[in-house]
């Protein structure tokens, strides 16, 4: 009996320890897998494609949409622009602008703080490359594509010939524009004349009306409208500053010359006059120039006088006679 009894003892005692054992193990084991399994999570966390992605997941947002459009020809610009980047965490985003004439371009401008960039202006004829880097303030930065423009070979400065007369004229950039600037001088069957019908003032170039004027500009040249005209006076500052910037300097083609002008647009607007339906006048005074834009029986014309740095839009009858100013195509 009593051996009876210390066998069930020693077993039970036996299975409870079993069990204890059993148990502990079992606790092991998870905590075992448990590490195993964090191990492998972190691994696969560390791994460099998902510190690659991380660090994607951190950079600002790609720079797209550039102006002017990649490998476009023929432009005359002042201002590059693409698209404004975004930064995941929230910072502000700066970018650095390359720029140069082969594909790998150099650093031109840093910590730009908008999306564009005015330039000065650049050679003829000439391919650039250029390219954008989008940097945050933690450092993470993304760059764009390699894009290309082409320049006109009017960007800059030059002179063209007028084969209808062979007079030469100088040209000028001006933002993006491309004036004459001198006075078209082209002889007209009619419609057209030198101040007073004397060659004396041939200098100033011709007046003509409204109807001749638009047939007088050289071949790939036109009489600005009314929006060109806008362009450039607000290129140059606006309408109460940009006639000193146009007007020349000087007292040969002005009987005054006020503080304001400084011709800085090499424009050289000169007083050329006006010629009413009966009469010349304002010869010294007054510089009026043409637009496109016309009414039924009036056109606006624009006009720069002695007194200040003004230029101001006007308007007139067509049969008026005032000096033209062309601008590229």
């Amino acid at each position: 009996m009593y051996a009876i009894k210390y066998y069930y003892f020693c077993h039970k005692s036996i299975n409870k320890l079993t069990m204890i054992r059993t148990f502990n193990l079992g606790i092991f084991l998870i905590i075992i897998l448990g590490f195993i399994s964090y191990s492998c999570k972190k691994n696969t966390n560390d791994s460099p494609d998902n510190l690659n992605n991380q660090t994607e997941l951190q950079n600002p947002t790609t720079p797209l949409y550039p102006f002017p459009a990649d490998a476009s020809v023929d432009q005359i610009l002042i201002t590059l622009s693409w698209t404004a980047c975004t930064d995941p965490q929230g910072d502000a985003v700066v970018y650095d602008l390359y720029l140069g004439n082969n594909s790998n371009p150099q650093l031109f401008a840093s910590g730009i703080t908008e999306a564009t960039y005015e330039i000065s202006i650049l050679q003829a004829n000439t391919t650039y490359y250029w390219k954008v880097v989008a940097k945050d303030q933690q450092g993470n930065t993304t760059q764009s594509n390699v894009w290309n423009f082409r320049t006109s070979q009017y960007t800059g400065s030059g002179t063209i010939s007028d084969p209808r007369d062979n007079h030469s004229y100088q040209y000028q950039q001006i933002g993006d524009k491309v004036w004459l600037k001198e006075n078209i001088s082209l002889e007209t069957t009619s419609g057209s004349y030198f101040y007073n019908n004397d060659a004396i003032y041939s200098e100033y170039g011709r007046l003509y009306d409204f109807e001749t004027a638009k047939s007088v500009c050289p071949q790939g040249w036109h009489i600005p409208s009314e929006e060109e005209w806008m362009r450039t006076i607000n290129y140059l500052g606006g309408t109460t500053v940009a006639g000193g910037k146009m007007r020349e300097q000087g007292t040969s083609h002005w009987n005054v010359n006020p503080t304001e002008t400084d011709n800085s647009s090499s424009f050289t607007a000169l007083a050329g006059g006006l010629k009413t339906n009966t009469n010349f006048i304002n010869i010294g005074y007054e510089a009026s120039f043409w637009s496109s834009t016309e009414g039924a029986s009036s056109a606006t014309y624009f006009s720069i006088d002695h007194i200040d740095s003004d230029i101001q839009k006007k308007f007139t009858f067509k049969s008026y006679g005032m000096s033209v100013r062309c601008v590229k195509d």
